[in-house]
């Protein structure tokens, strides 16, 4: 069985374009703690596709995206910093793909499940901003 991944796509929706650049830190919460697992940064398609030679195992992960970082490039401010997805790996034969689509007031993240036998995606419901 090859180790599971996890891919983050960022989508900027205000620019209806790949969201690059944002720098991305992927941590394991080992004996109650957060432990860096690795980093990395959205390429020109809004992918992080390599987390490096990084095996994932069973367990809690969790993705920060410095969204400061990305809006600070394009000369805005925003008034949520990071956004933390939080992910349980049950099954290490899934491979998970994880959506931002973002906003400069909005965010919402989405996960999809890929796996030969499995496909499935569904919205986590984590959604900010202000509204009508």
């Amino acid at each position: 069985m090859s180790p599971s991944s996890i891919t983050p796509y960022a989508l900027d929706a205000a620019y209806g374009r790949p969201a690059a650049g944002i720098p991305v830190l992927l941590q394991h919460l080992a004996g109650g703690c957060w432990q860096t697992a690795a980093r990395a940064a959205t390429d020109e398609d809004g992918l992080v596709r390599d987390w490096g030679s990084k095996d994932l195992e069973q367990g809690h992960y969790r993705l920060l995206f410095n969204i400061d970082h990305y809006y600070a490039t394009l000369g805005l401010s925003v008034p949520y910093p990071t956004v933390t997805a939080n992910l349980r790996l049950q099954d290490v034969s899934v491979d998970w793909q994880m959506q931002l689509t973002l906003a400069p007031h909005s965010y919402m993240i989405s996960f999809c499940a890929l796996a030969s036998h499995f496909r499935h995606c569904r919205s986590v419901g984590e959604r900010k901003g202000g509204g009508i």
